[in-house]
């Protein structure tokens, strides 16, 4: 991820107008951003026979956040 700098959006409507496509204008642009590491953990659960109601799943699927957190970074788990 990248931070953006403060004033890039008006930069990049600007330097858009010259005909520069996003992502070219993007790959400029970045030389000079921070760029920021993210982790990302996942729990999820699906409607299945002994989770009939919804309460159950949401309640299932944050059990699943839980375990995954456990497991580390970049987890996904069910």
């Amino acid at each position: 991820m990248v931070i953006r700098q403060h004033q890039r959006r008006n930069q990049s409507k600007s330097a858009n107008k010259g005909g520069l496509k996003a992502p070219a204008l993007r790959a400029r642009k970045d030389r000079t951003n921070k760029s920021l590491s993210v982790t990302i953990s996942i729990g999820y659960a699906t409607r299945e026979e002994d989770l009939k109601f919804p309460e159950a799943v949401i309640k299932a699927a944050d059990q699943a956040l839980y375990r995954a957190k456990g497991k580390g970074r970049n987890c996904l788990s069910s």
